[in-house]
């Protein structure tokens, strides 16, 4: 958990002057066993050169939440794993056919929720779509040796349209992610470029001349170099020309 805090806070990190400043995020523990028992929260204490850091991470059970408070809190990361409440009672439905239809409407509540909540807009197609195969993934896992169980669950929340449907959108997301991040990546070594030279004292044509580079973008990038600071970080600058330089 550690870890995951790190990473995000680096990727959010900023830089001025001497100074490397991060954010950690407000994180949480998800289990899906657990006792009453256990306590409400954890810990996390960082010995560091200037000091000891310590700071809370709060902890979430499954079993404390019923469907109603999942849908009702949004807290729709949980439904993959609400396979959980049953694990205690998948040999008896293993066994029962009257109880396995049962729990078949518990899970086509679920999809005809999730179906809703996205045709009012209140979630998108990836997410819908992301919920249920997740949920398709969790269900395989838990109910591998209840075959009845599984098929009779798996197949509401899993078909092959909607596989499909999830991939298909699954891909277009990543190539335009990969599109974006490559072109944000030339700007920002752009950005990075142009402010070492104008920190030289280089003018613009020079500069253009120098990189190759179209002189009003040159222009327009030391202008914002100009506003926000000779020695305020590129990332403000890289951010403030996406919306205005990536569409030219």
């Amino acid at each position: 958990m550690f870890e995951y805090d790190t990473q995000i806070a680096l990727d959010g990190s900023e830089v001025s002057d001497d100074v490397l400043e991060v954010r950690f995020p407000h994180s949480g523990v998800l289990y899906l066993r657990g006792k009453e028992t256990q306590k409400n929260q954890l810990t996390v204490i960082v010995h560091t050169p200037g000091g000891k850091v310590s700071y809370k991470v709060p902890v979430m059970r499954m079993q404390t939440y019923t469907l109603e408070e999942i849908f009702e809190k949004k807290l729709y990361i949980l439904l993959p794993f609400y396979i959980f409440f049953f694990e205690k009672s998948l040999s008896a439905y293993e066994n029962d056919e009257k109880a396995r239809h049962k729990l078949r409407q518990e899970f086509e509540s679920i999809r005809e929720h999730l179906e809703e909540l996205c045709r009012e807009g209140t979630i998108n197609e990836y997410t819908k779509c992301t919920i249920m195969d997740l949920s398709g993934k969790v269900i395989d896992h838990l109910t591998k040796n209840y075959d009845r169980v599984k098929k009779e669950v798996r197949s509401v929340m899993v078909g092959q349209v909607l596989e499909y449907e999830a991939k298909t959108i699954l891909r277009r997301g990543q190539r335009e992610g990969m599109a974006q991040g490559a072109a944000r990546g030339k700007m920002q070594t752009l950005v990075h470029l142009i402010a070492k030279k104008w920190n030289k004292n280089q003018s613009v044509p020079e500069i253009a001349e120098a990189l190759e580079e179209d002189e009003v973008r040159v222009e327009r990038i030391v202008e914002l170099l100009e506003e926000c600071g000779r020695h305020n970080t590129e990332e403000v600058v890289t951010k403030a020309l996406e919306d205005q330089l990536l569409k030219t």
